[in-house]
């Protein structure tokens, strides 16, 4: 039985919303490094869809002696500089759309990209809103732009984000269609199914949110075999479908963000910061 893969990897988000980084996405694992006769044992207890504590994997690197703590510092630093240099193109390439629509002076573009808040933990999940709305009101309470740039600003971050949300909406329906399409061609399931699944509203509020999306296709599934829209038998056959999927796109992101490790770490290599040997090391580590 061959179902069709569709793999939906997001593009590229904005500052605010995005989310991709190194190690994301990652499954518990135990990982063992091999040092001369001694086993090392990494242990990773990241839930998937959590990211691992960089700090930690990296004490343990240092610990273990791949590292030293100067090195590992670096590569830290590396990483974070290469996510703050996307998240910072983003964020210049809708400014230049408001400068380019006169919405916005160029000096404003410019005061902004070169503003710096000093919010601690800037780059944590689910607080760059706030950093935005704390870094254009410190510019507001400067005088370097007026309340009325910043409040165009938020407007054009709030659209984007909506339309993303949209997009993303968007995609997943038609990805879970692709795939219900698939079943009902090779006999599995029937076209009366399919069309009740993509009709079928479920009730968690928070369907949206990063990690809850299994759940919520359960919950889905389960109320239309509750109200005997589809059978048990229906239901599991489309739950295996989506988990293999899942696993797909799951492997996909995994090799997309080593690559990015991977050339962060070459750079470092190429500078002579740290030495090829120590770069294989910690791919190892961080499979």
């Amino acid at each position: 039985m061959h179902i069709k893969k569709v793999i939906g990897i997001s593009a590229l988000s904005v500052t605010i919303i995005m989310t991709s980084a190194a190690f994301a996405y990652a499954k518990p694992t135990k990982k063992v490094v091999t040092k001369g006769a001694k086993k090392t044992v990494i242990n990773s207890n990241t839930k998937k869809g959590e990211r691992k504590n960089h700090k930690s994997l990296f004490n343990d690197l240092v610990k273990k002696g791949i590292l030293t703590q100067q090195q590992a510092d670096l590569i830290q630093t590396t990483l974070k500089s290469t996510k703050q240099g996307k998240e910072k193109t983003e964020l210049k390439t809708l400014l230049d759309s408001l400068v380019s629509a006169g919405t916005i002076k160029q000096t404003v573009e410019d005061s902004i990209l070169n503003s710096k808040t000093d919010i601690k933990n800037e780059e944590k999940e689910g607080i760059k809103e706030k950093n935005h709305e704390s870094k254009f009101s410190t510019l507001v309470k400067n005088a370097v732009i007026t309340q009325t740039d910043a409040d165009t600003i938020e407007k054009a971050l709030k659209t984007k984000r909506e339309s993303m949300h949209n997009e993303k909406q968007s995609k997943e329906k038609g990805e879970l269609k692709t795939l219900l399409d698939n079943l009902v061609s090779e006999g599995s399931i029937k076209q009366t199914v399919e069309d009740s699944v993509l009709n079928a509203k479920t009730d968690t509020k928070n369907e949206e949110e990063e990690g809850v999306k299994e759940k919520n296709h359960e919950s889905k599934f389960s109320t239309l075999v509750k109200n005997g829209v589809i059978t048990q038998a229906d239901a599991d056959t489309i739950e295996k479908a989506l988990k293999a999927e899942r696993e797909s796109t799951y492997k996909v992101r995994q090799s997309e963000e080593k690559t990015e490790f991977k050339t962060a770490l070459d750079t470092l290599v190429n500078s002579s910061k740290i030495t090829q040997v120590q770069e294989e090391a910690v791919l190892k580590v961080v499979k």
